[in-house]
């Protein structure tokens, strides 16, 4: 009955989603996170409307700059912007011209940050899809897409406006695509395939790794003519942001690119795992969020080479499908940025959020398969300590001491599942999953009790 209605399962969670995604998002999280969101639309608008992009920017490549202020906060502003590749500069400025917007004083976070939310949602549908797919589960992929819907750092994440926002789904739609045309071998697809690689790097230059990773997998297949293809359109994508750059200053491109570089690169010694665990966030490192969910994936996920195995060569594949673009892209932002000081962000690991889920609910699907011992002490030690502190962190301090007798009884409660009847498995796993799931909610709904909470000022 799941295989049946699975994509108006998946439109359900989808519209769970997008219900979550909309609430408080143009205050939590708040005005000034990122001044990153402002200087995507702003490009855009300007690219279209004179020819020549106009956004904010600190690096000394940039000859001349006009200061100005809007809504308390100060913007250099430079032009030609060229840092980033077009594509996602292109639709901010694109809905930011719909929503009216002609200066660059007049553009509002509660317009543009819509469009990083459609797309969130839209991704919910895909990550849904790319767990079906990879485990041949209808239930892993709800599971998957459940779990991206309700996550808070994803759903707070999926509010701001940026590259990563946009990178992701079409990282998805690459791998989607790929195992489509593994199913049923086609010109045709090959082609696909090849044109959402270009888009994915067109978007972000590390992008280029959604490309690498097919490309590695026609490779072990020997594959040539689908990786002169993929690989074609992928080289096609790198270089038309260079192009830009030529056509507007190659000196000034270049010598940007290698501030941003430097930038990076000086922060500090190479960190960026330690980072990633030490510093749980939606955006800036001092606005942590001890989200359970997002650190039992991210385990699983490191984890993923050494548990996700198979003696099917066609499963095995399929797996190492879900397993190469997180690994090629933390492999190559590792050697990009230190993930010291200021040169990590957490939207820099957006793009793995799916993935995230995705082991997640493979994870969760296996332990009702069967509960062990050593799992459900994983998930009480993850998933229940992160619901017992989020459920006592807006409580009155006169009762937040009895976290330990809570968490101690939901321990048990999980290896109560141990219990060899099916019956009383099944009703300790899903009640569990039921309190997860209404905590993860509430935490959503009242997100500014856990991280700051600030509109956009008047102007």
């Amino acid at each position: 009955m799941l295989k049946k209605y699975f994509l108006v399962l998946v439109c359900i969670i989808a519209c769970l989603g997008l219900f979550l995604r909309i609430n408080q998002y143009d205050s939590v999280p708040p005005f000034a996170e990122t001044q990153d969101e402002f200087f995507y639309s702003w490009a855009g608008m300007t690219w279209m409307l004179d020819g020549n992009p106009v956004a904010w920017s600190w690096f000394s490549a940039y000859p001349n700059r006009d200061i100005v202020t809007y809504w308390g906060a100060t913007y250099p502003l430079v032009s030609p912007w060229l840092e980033k590749p077009p594509l996602y500069t292109f639709f901010a400025g694109s809905w930011a011209l719909l929503g009216g917007f002609r200066q660059l004083s007049e553009v509002r976070l509660s317009w543009i940050r819509l469009l990083p939310i459609f797309l969130g949602s839209v991704t919910i549908f895909l990550t849904a899809l790319l767990g079906k797919k990879v485990f041949r589960s209808t239930q892993v992929g709800l599971l998957a897409g459940l779990l991206y819907a309700t996550i808070p750092t994803i759903v707070l994440a999926n509010r701001l406006s940026l590259t990563e926002n946009l990178l992701t789904p079409l990282a998805l739609v690459t791998l989607i695509l790929f195992l489509n045309e593994k199913d049923r071998p086609s010109l045709k697809t090959q082609i696909l395939v090849g044109i959402s690689a270009a888009a994915t790097v067109l978007t972000k230059n590390i992008g280029v790794v959604a490309g690498l990773a097919v490309c590695y997998f026609y490779a072990r297949e020997k594959n040539w003519r689908a990786i002169t293809i993929v690989g074609g359109f992928t080289v096609i994508g790198a270089i038309l942001h260079p192009l830009i750059g030529y056509l507007y200053d190659y000196q000034l491109f270049t010598t940007v690119l290698s501030n941003y570089q430097e930038t990076f690169t000086q922060a500090g010694l190479p960190e960026l795992i330690s980072t990633l665990f030490a510093y749980p966030t939606v955006g800036k490192k001092e606005h942590l969020l001890l989200d359970g969910g997002m650190l039992l994936g991210y385990l699983l996920l490191f984890a993923s080479p050494l548990w996700l195995k198979s003696n099917d060569q066609d499963m095995q594949t399929r797996n190492l499908t879900l397993i190469a673009f997180p690994f090629f892209f933390l492999t190559l932002l590792a050697l990009l940025a230190s993930g010291a000081d200021f040169s990590f962000y957490g939207w820099h690991v957006y793009p793995l959020f799916p993935f995230v889920a995705i082991v997640i609910a493979k994870f969760l699907y296996d332990l009702w398969q069967q509960p062990k011992v050593f799992e459900l002490l994983l998930l009480g030690l993850t998933l229940g300590s992160s619901s017992v502190r989020f459920f006592y962190f807006v409580q009155s301090k006169e009762i937040q001491h009895q976290w330990q007798k809570t968490l101690f009884l939901v321990i048990i409660f999980l290896l109560a599942a141990l219990i060899p009847k099916k019956s009383v498995q099944k009703t300790v796993l899903i009640t569990s999953f039921a309190v997860f799931l209404l905590i993860q909610i509430f935490v959503i709904l009242n997100a500014q009790a856990f991280i700051p909470a600030f509109p956009q000022p008047p102007l």
